[in-house]
């Protein structure tokens, strides 16, 4: 077993983004795995034990919109319209 929490994964993924949000830069596209989103998502949303049931498929699209203050809204959340009809391997 082993491995990062929810907790550490959200910490790391905050900071890089926080690092993202640092400069002039108000849009920032982030590619990461499944379980960075979730952590993320469910972090900014203020409720980390609820970072499992965060929706995360394969290619999807997430937009957060992150204010000033790091208060975010989730504004579109494991969009997949993008890969209908693609084919996963």
């Amino acid at each position: 077993a082993g491995g990062e929490s929810c907790q550490d994964v959200a910490d790391r993924a905050l900071a890089g983004l926080r690092d993202a949000l640092a400069g002039d830069s108000r849009h920032v596209l982030a590619v990461a795995h499944s379980r960075v989103n979730k952590s993320l998502i469910a972090a900014l949303r203020g409720d980390l034990r609820r970072c499992s049931d965060v929706q995360q498929g394969n290619a999807c699209v997430n937009v957060l919109d992150v204010d000033e203050e790091g208060e975010a809204a989730v504004v579109l959340l494991d969009y997949r319209g993008h890969t209908d009809g693609a084919a996963w391997s």
